[in-house]
């Protein structure tokens, strides 16, 4: 009598499937932004897009509302750093994962912190800069510096990662989008710092919910 012996199915590795579900949840993080914001444009008369960050819309008639998008925001980035810690192999899972959970700590922090009224708006609000700056604002300043450092990071390991396994493509993308969010605070001085700051702030919000799809499909 012969006895059949079926081979064992292989075991998936614990590291490149446990942290897809993270990642295809951290992917949501931009576009939980970005839609949050702007659907609540009409609600929000006065405010000016070549003038008013996004931040400025905790101080609008509801801005408890954008205070939710950016601590949801930043959950969701902290559940795609856990992802990226399940998922990346080398060194690079330990950078990428914690860089990932400090920007989403400083996009908390900027939520829960609103910046001063200014710029005319809300109403009543001063025409330029307040003359007294609030703990408030600049704890919010303080988070927007880390998510921002955070981010330039994240995408500077993805960029050596990818390109280490021959995902050249998506590495130099990665890389360039680096660079332009590093812009950012050198440029919201300027006349058109603004304009450039949803330019650049978009794109690379909705680049890096590409990014991050993308890693969750090939972990």
């Amino acid at each position: 009598m012969s006895i059949i012996v079926r081979p064992t199915p292989p075991v998936p590795s614990v590291v490149a499937t446990s942290g897809r579900p993270w990642l295809t949840v951290g992917a949501c993080a931009g576009p939980v932004f970005l839609l949050g914001s702007f659907a609540q444009l009409p609600l929000n008369p006065g405010f000016d897009l070549t003038r008013h960050a996004f931040s400025f819309l905790s101080n609008g008639p509801h801005g408890w509302i954008q205070q939710v998008v950016f601590v949801v925001t930043g959950i969701l980035d902290i559940a795609a750093g856990v992802g990226l810690g399940r998922s990346l192999t080398g060194r690079a899972r330990f950078v990428a994962a914690a860089s990932a959970v400090l920007l989403g700590a400083g996009q908390i922090v900027a939520g829960v912190w609103p910046p001063d009224p200014a710029f005319g708006y809300p109403a009543g609000a001063p025409a330029g800069s307040p003359e007294h700056v609030s703990l408030a604002s600049v704890l919010h300043g303080i988070g927007f510096s880390i998510s921002v450092l955070g981010w330039v990071v994240l995408l500077g390991t993805l960029a050596v990662w990818l390109r280490r396994t021959g995902a050249r493509r998506w590495a130099a993308a990665t890389a360039g989008v680096a660079v332009a969010v590093l812009v950012v605070p050198a440029v919201l001085g300027t006349p058109v710092g603004t304009v450039l700051l949803y330019l650049i702030m978009t794109s690379a919000f909705l680049f890096t919910a590409a990014l991050v799809r993308h890693l969750s499909r090939i972990a």
